[in-house]
């Protein structure tokens, strides 16, 4: 019975549990959208219980920067392929267990096999700011940049995938990252709290 949410990798799944994948270790996953906060939730984490990390950013950054484009311009020129090809290495990571992955579509690609999926949501105003600041770009540039990437990462895995990233029904946890960082930190630990004690 597949446990991915994403039927293009079932069969997928099922060739990495022949090969001996899909150990029962922890497996956590943090989602939300660019600037949302999933880095620090993950840091949160990492403080407390010793894992495996795989960011699914920092591999979209790094083909970027080797096309020698923006982020924005390789997520809007980018092809399909590259997405099959992400969502893949996510699943095939997340089967060796012991990990947390923070990706868009982290939730969903590891479906029933995390003990815990996360959602990390924030105000676009808030973001903006995030980025702005991370990125050493205006507020209003920064605005402008995750406006356009959500309405294309959106319509993206619409027509790939047929879901709707503001489908919160299949996360476990909820966080609402508009808050201080003491607050984002009491909520990443309680999640995992909540995980250990139903462990």
């Amino acid at each position: 019975m597949p446990k991915t949410f994403l039927k293009f990798l079932e069969s997928y799944e099922r060739e990495l549990l022949k090969k001996g994948e899909g150990k029962k270790d922890l497996i956590i996953t943090v989602s939300g959208m660019s600037g949302s906060g999933k880095s620090m939730i993950v840091r949160f984490i990492l403080e407390r219980i010793k894992l495996r990390h795989f960011s699914g950013g920092r591999v979209v950054r790094e083909f970027a920067s080797k096309k020698g484009i923006s982020l924005e311009e390789f997520s809007k020129a980018r092809d399909k392929g590259f997405d099959y090809m992400l969502e893949k290495r996510i699943l095939r990571e997340g089967l060796k267990g012991n990990i947390i992955i923070d990706a868009r579509l982290a939730g969903w690609v590891l479906g029933e096999w995390a003990g815990l999926r996360i959602f990390v949501g924030s105000s676009l105003e808030k973001r903006a700011e995030r980025v702005a600041k991370r990125d050493g770009i205006s507020r209003d540039e920064a605005f402008k940049k995750l406006q356009e990437r959500d309405m294309v990462d959106k319509q993206r895995y619409r027509e790939l995938y047929g879901i709707d990233l503001s489908d919160m029904s299949i996360y476990h946890r909820v966080i609402d990252n508009s808050g201080s960082l003491d607050e984002l930190r009491k909520n990443a630990l309680d999640a995992v709290r909540i995980l250990k004690n139903n462990s």
